[in-house]
């Protein structure tokens, strides 16, 4: 299974695009919050909160086309699957916790991150844009609708709340953490491949050699590398030290 394990902004949207017209089975686990205790996992689920609890430990790995897992709506919130009806996924991608990818022969892994302190500002940048743009039920199927707080609070609470380790999101008065993975490159996950957005052209060249499938750097897929760019510094000296870690394996990455 080939997994691509996204950040929320620029160039992700593009390049899924093209992959998913290569793969016979693809599947978007977006799963970028957690619930603090099954019952208000089963509630989420039903009320179109993105979040799993505590039992769940790795990607799938089979499903159905739309919706997907193979889950008991009582204890997941999705409904139930016959087990003959599932199908083995090609590729599966989106924003979730990489301590739930558990490699298997086969798998390959890989991501592709923008400078660390810049993400930041970019997913406030983000937000405000999926959050004015979204429409009617959309807000509430897309997930908009739980940022509705974080994007009138302004940049610099969400700055603010970034550093000092603050993760939860409130809706209907249950408590949802959002992962860390939503904001950092997470060091832990054994990847296959990490490329850069600043390098977007050397990374479907490897991406396309690797899999052995034709990617091409379309002019959307290049410009948008940086169309999100905040221009923004508040705590820009905090975040750095915040980010010393991502920021070296970045700079890393950018030199190789």
């Amino acid at each position: 299974m080939i997994i691509y394990h996204t950040a929320p902004v620029r160039t992700f949207p593009l390049l899924v695009d093209q992959m998913t017209q290569v793969f016979r089975r693809s599947y978007h686990f977006r799963f970028p919050i957690r619930a603090s205790n099954i019952s208000d996992h089963r509630w989420g689920m039903l009320n179109n909160v993105i979040a799993y609890d505590y039992q769940l430990a790795e990607v799938p790995r089979r499903s159905v086309p739309n919706p997907g897992f193979p889950f008991n709506v009582l204890n997941n919130g999705i409904n139930f699957i016959e087990p003959e009806l599932l199908e083995d996924i090609d590729f599966l991608y989106g924003v979730f916790d990489g301590g739930l990818i558990k490699k298997s022969e086969g798998d390959f892994v890989f991501t592709i991150i923008s400078e660390p302190v810049r993400h930041i500002y970019d997913i406030f940048s983000y937000l405000v844009f999926v959050n004015s743009t979204s429409r009617g039920a959309e807000r509430v199927s897309e997930g908009v609708a739980l940022f509705d707080g974080v994007v009138s609070a302004g940049l610099h609470r969400f700055i603010d709340r970034f550093l000092a380790g603050e993760r939860d999101i409130v809706v209907g008065n249950r408590s949802f953490h959002l992962i860390d993975d939503f904001f950092r490159f997470n060091l832990a996950v054994d990847y296959d491949y990490v490329g850069v957005e600043a390098k977007i052209d050397d990374a479907l060249t490897v991406l396309s050699s690797r899999l052995e499938i034709s990617l091409n750097p379309t002019e959307r897929l290049v410009s948008r590398r940086s169309s999100i760019a905040s221009e923004s510094r508040y705590r820009y000296d905090d975040l750095c030290r915040s980010l010393r870690r991502e920021i070296a394996a970045y700079e890393a990455l950018l030199t190789s």
